[in-house]
C-alpha cells in the first residue's frame, strides 16, 4: 500500500466544524491510517467571526490527537497548520503568527469564497507571494471566479499559487458539478495537491485511497505520487 500524506483534515476536536468527539478523533485516525495514510497535517478552519480558537486551545487539542495516535499504537505523526480564510490581515498574520502556516513553514492553506471575484483573489496571491510565502488555494474547484477558465488557473500558477481539490470532490461524493470540475483540472495536470478535507468519520470522511486508485487509473502511478506524497513532503519541512 503507498504511503500517503493527508495536508487537509478536520481532525482537532472542538475547535471548528470539523470532528467534535474522542470518538471522531479515533474513527478518523484509523480510517486514515487503514488507507495509508502516515502523515496528517491538520488544518482547523481560521475565519474571522465564525472560526477564531486560540492558538492555546487548538494546540491542546492537537496533543490530546497525539496522545491517541499513541494509545492506538499505530504509526503515524501528525503536524499542526491552518486553513485561513481570506481578508485584508492575513499577509499581517501569516507574518506575525506562524500557528496560521502549514507546519509553522512557508506554506500557507487559504480558503476564499464564492463572493470574491478573480481580480480579488490574484492580488491575495500576489501579495502573499511578495512576503515570502508559498499559497495553496484550498479546494479550487469551488469557485467558479477561477475555474471557468484553463488560462485563469493557469495565471494563478504562474503567479505563484499552489493548487489543491477535494478528494471527495474528484471522487463525485460533491456534486456532479464539482466533479466535472476538478476532473478537467486533473486532466489538465493543474493540481499540486490533494487532500480529504475530512470532517468526520460519516459524512466528510477520509478516502485518500480510493481517490489515489481513481487518479493512478486515469493519470498514472508518477503524477499521484506525487499529488499524495511528494509536494505534501514539501509541508512537513519548516522552510
Amino acid at each position: 500500500m503507498p504511503e500517503m500524506i493527508d495536508m487537509h483534515c478536520h481532525i482537532i476536536p472542538g475547535v471548528d466544524d470539523g470532528a467534535r468527539t474522542k470518538k471522531d478523533v479515533r474513527e478518523l485516525l484509523l480510517m486514515e491510517y487503514k488507507s495509508g495514510v502516515r502523515h496528517i497535517v491538520m488544518t482547523p478552519h481560521y475565519r474571522k467571526g465564525m472560526f477564531e480558537p486560540t492558538e492555546q486551545l487548538v494546540k491542546k487539542r492537537a496533543d490530546y490527537v497525539r496522545r491517541e495516535i499513541e494509545t492506538l499504537g499505530i504509526d503515524m505523526k501528525v503536524h499542526l497548520g491552518c486553513e485561513y480564510h481570506a481578508n485584508s490581515e492575513m499577509v499581517k498574520e501569516f507574518t506575525e503568527n506562524k500557528r496560521f502556516r502549514m507546519n509553522g513553514g512557508k506554506f500557507v492553506l487559504v480558503e476564499f469564497s464564492s463572493r470574491h471575484n478573480f481580480v480579488q483573489i490574484r492580488n491575495w496571491i500576489y501579495e502573499l507571494v511578495k512576503a515570502g510565502f508559498r499559497p495553496i488555494i484550498a479546494h479550487v474547484e469551488r469557485y467558479r471566479a477561477v475555474v471557468d477558465k484553463k488560462a485563469l488557473v493557469e495565471e494563478l500558477i504562474e503567479l505563484g499559487a499552489w493548487i489543491q481539490v477535494d478528494a471527495g470532490a474528484l471522487l463525485g461524493e460533491q456534486g456532479w458539478k464539482l466533479k466535472m470540475i476538478s476532473r478537467r483540472l486533473l486532466k489538465n495536470e493543474q493540481i499540486h495537491f490533494i487532500g480529504s478535507d475530512a470532517h468526520d468519520s460519516q459524512r466528510r470522511v477520509p478516502n485518500l485511497e480510493l481517490c489515489r486508485s481513481y487518479v493512478v487509473k486515469k493519470m498514472g502511478e508518477k503524477y499521484a505520487q506525487e499529488l499524495f506524497f511528494g509536494n505534501p513532503q514539501a509541508l512537513l519541512k519548516k522552510s
